[in-house]
């Protein structure tokens, strides 16, 4: 694993009035994804990687059960990408930041 990678992984979060982002990056390369949203819930699990030296590519696994893919909040875009701007900065969805916790 190169140097960049392994000072990604650990957690990252964005808390608002309204909103909750984590975003758990592990050193096997698996990652973690939780939203939430007033009365919506999404998020994913799958693989992460780097994509140059300033952005992370999220591949979200396919969901095991089909009805998962029908619940309100069901995140259909199975790629996302975030923005590195510093070692504990992130920039999720071009307005995010997701701050790494201790």
């Amino acid at each position: 694993m190169f140097l960049l990678e392994k000072t990604m992984i650990g957690t990252y979060v964005a808390i608002g009035k309204d909103y909750n982002y984590r975003l758990s990056l592990n050193a096997d390369k698996t990652f973690d994804l939780k939203f939430t949203a007033l009365d919506a819930k999404s998020g994913c699990e799958g693989k992460w990687d780097l994509k140059d030296s300033d952005l992370l590519v999220l591949s979200c696994n396919e969901p095991n059960d089909m009805v998962e893919t029908l619940r309100c909040g069901y995140m259909s875009q199975r790629i996302q990408e975030v923005k590195i701007k510093s070692r504990d900065k992130l920039i999720y969805n071009n307005s995010v930041t997701l701050k790494r916790i201790p």
